[in-house]
């Protein structure tokens, strides 16, 4: 692992200016033609630069952690036709987790048929990566960490204490460099884009289990947030299933509110989901952040 003199001395040898120009030229990577090693190549030539007549390169993953007891979100679509329950997209335990393997189309981290979990600390930020509509019905799914997780940030960089103002500047804009590629917007016919983000998720920031739970990156469809993505087998050692709201959301402005018709909870015993009113004593007990009007 580099330490911070050998960091130091690696950023003092490369000029503000040979960064910006990475970053710029990185902008104009035509990946649709790309092979994949020639998409590793052109990723890590993006982040290298000759110093002392090497081509080098220099990351530091940065990282946080979310204590136990942490809510996270994840959002399940409903078809306008699944309006009675029990629902028949939340009807399994598994309708509340990751999605089956041959349902998975490639994903901002995932390869097609790969089957990852993704989250987010906050509801509004999943309702804006399902473009889900004021009014329309979905299932806000609900999840609460039973441990602390580790995330590693993609993209992101916190100034690291050890090293001096204009080396952490290098750094950040290094970091940004990949964090642009990231989280390139993907639309239709750019599919081929969420190539360059599993790339780079999987080549630069996929860290051993012990220092390393579960991916945290920018959300790209609402600015301000994030998302933490999950291996399968690590969501289920560190999530618990709190429940699922059945929900509407309603946009005003800058703030969103929700309207949540029916609360529903996994039932071990009778392998189903349970079903509430929102006014019921088990609403209560799983979400007593729910208001009820009276």
């Amino acid at each position: 692992m580099a330490t911070s003199v050998s960091i130091h001395n690696f950023l003092s040898k490369i000029p503000i200016e040979d960064i910006e120009l990475r970053r710029e030229n990185a902008r104009s990577f035509n990946f649709k033609r790309m092979n994949d090693e020639e998409l590793f190549n052109a990723i890590m030539n993006a982040i290298s630069f000759n110093v002392d007549g090497i081509r080098q390169s220099v990351l530091m993953q940065r990282g946080l952690t979310y204590p136990p007891k942490t809510r996270l979100y994840r959002i399940r679509s409903l078809d306008t036709k699944d309006s009675f329950v029990p629902l028949k997209a939340m009807s399994k335990e598994q309708d509340a987790w990751n999605a089956p393997e041959d349902l998975c189309r490639v994903g901002r981290i995932n390869k097609e048929g790969e089957s990852l979990l993704y989250t987010s600390p906050s509801p509004n930020v999943c309702v804006e990566e399902m473009n889900i509509e004021n009014g329309e019905r979905f299932c806000l799914i609900v999840y609460e960490s039973i441990k602390s997780i580790k995330a590693t940030l993609i993209g992101i960089w916190e100034d690291n204490p050890d090293l001096s103002k204009e080396d952490n500047l290098k750094m950040r804009m290094i970091t940004n460099i990949l964090g642009d590629l990231f989280t390139k917007e993907v639309g239709k016919g750019t599919e081929h884009l969420y190539r360059v983000s599993e790339r780079i998720a999987k080549d630069y920031f996929d860290l051993p289990r012990d220092t390393q739970d579960a991916w945290c990156y920018p959300s790209i469809a609402a600015k301000l947030g994030y998302n933490l993505c999950f291996r399968p087998d690590v969501a289920k050692e560190l999530l618990k299933l709190i429940g699922v709201q059945v929900c509407t959301v309603k946009r005003v402005e800058d703030n969103y509110f929700y309207s949540c018709q029916v609360v529903a909870k996994w039932n071990e015993n009778t392998n189903s989901f349970d079903y509430f009113p929102v006014n019921s004593p088990q609403c209560k007990q799983m979400f007593p952040e729910i208001q009820v009007s009276i």
